[in-house]
């Protein structure tokens, strides 16, 4: 990771024992170069992580996945409600079946913040989440 960010937080990682996916939420709330007062620059990134031996690496062939970034006030930044959802990740339309059915999408309440939605599991088979071989990610 870098060090330009003060503020790293986790908020999900999922794989298997060769790959893993890991979505960081990141803050820099230290001023920086030509920053003005109160601002901050906000990240949220996908890693991914392979294991070929004993020790977990950084996927070499790619930096990373940057699904926001912004230069906000930090107040701005407070206000903001994304609610992350694994459920709804992965899904792949194609030719063959252009639509995928999601079932009964329930909105997250909207208080502020940046979360991963955790969902209650109700029957056994969904206590095994598919994954994906080449990148870890849940189908």
């Amino acid at each position: 990771m870098n060090r330009f960010e003060d503020v790293v937080e986790i908020l999900a990682v999922k794989g298997n024992i060769q790959h893993a996916a890991v979505v960081l939420n990141k803050l820099r709330t230290k001023p920086f170069y030509d920053s003005k007062p109160g601002e901050v620059v906000w990240r949220l990134e996908l890693w991914h992580y392979e294991r070929p031996e004993e020790t977990w690496h950084k996927v070499q062939d790619e930096m990373f996945v940057v699904m926001y970034r912004e230069r906000i006030p930090r107040q701005v930044y407070d206000e903001k409600s994304i609610v992350l959802d694994p459920a709804l990740g992965g899904l792949r339309p194609v030719a063959e079946e252009p639509k995928v059915n999601l079932g009964k999408v329930v909105l997250p309440p909207a208080t502020p913040g940046v979360r991963l939605r955790e969902r209650k599991k109700t029957r056994p088979e969904l206590d095994q989440t598919p994954v994906s071989p080449e990148r870890g990610v849940a189908r």
